[in-house]
C-alpha cells in the first residue's frame, strides 16, 4: 500500500473519531440555563473549522507530493494530478468574484460580523459548497448510469 494511502486512511479514521466525539459531546452536553443554546456550540464550530482546515492542508500536501513524484517519473501524468487542486482553486476564485460585500439590514443585530470581509467570506464558502455539492451529485449520478450500462 502506498504511503499516501496509508496516511489518508489513518487521517480519515482520526478525523472521523474526533468528529464523532465532539458531536456526541455537543448533543449530550446540555444547555445553558434559561436558554436554548447548547453548552458546546463553540466547541462544535471550532472543531469543524479545524477539521476542515486539516483536511484541506493534507489534501493539498498529498497532491503536491503526488505531483512531485509523477514529475520525476512520468511528467505527462504529473499534470493530471494537478487538475483537482487547480479545479478547487478555480471554483473558490469564481465564488469570490460572485460574492457580495453589501452590508445586510439586520434589525436588532449589534455584532461586528456584518462587514464586507465576513460577508464575502460567507458567500465564498456558501457558493463553493453549492458547486461542490452539485459536482458530487452529478458525479454520483453519472457513475451509477455508467455502471448500469456496463
Amino acid at each position: 500500500m502506498k504511503i499516501e494511502n496509508r496516511i489518508s486512511n489513518i487521517l480519515e479514521i482520526a478525523l472521523l473519531a474526533v468528529a464523532v466525539v465532539v458531536a456526541v459531546v455537543f448533543f449530550v452536553g446540555g444547555y445553558y440555563p434559561d436558554s436554548d443554546e447548547p453548552v458546546y456550540t463553540n466547541l462544535l464550530l471550532n472543531t469543524t473549522f479545524i477539521l476542515a482546515g486539516v483536511a484541506v492542508v493534507v489534501t493539498f500536501t498529498l497532491s503536491l507530493i503526488n505531483f512531485i513524484k509523477n514529475l520525476i517519473h512520468e511528467p505527462k501524468k504529473s499534470l493530471k494530478s494537478l487538475l483537482g487542486p487547480l479545479g478547487i482553486i478555480a471554483i473558490v476564485y469564481i465564488s469570490y468574484l460572485f460574492a457580495d460585500a453589501t452590508p445586510l439590514n439586520l434589525p436588532g443585530y449589534d455584532g461586528n460580523s456584518n462587514t464586507a470581509s465576513w460577508l464575502i467570506t460567507a458567500d465564498v464558502i456558501l457558493f463553493t459548497t453549492y458547486v461542490m455539492t452539485g459536482i458530487t451529485v452529478c458525479t454520483t449520478i453519472v457513475t451509477a448510469i455508467v455502471k448500469a450500462l456496463r
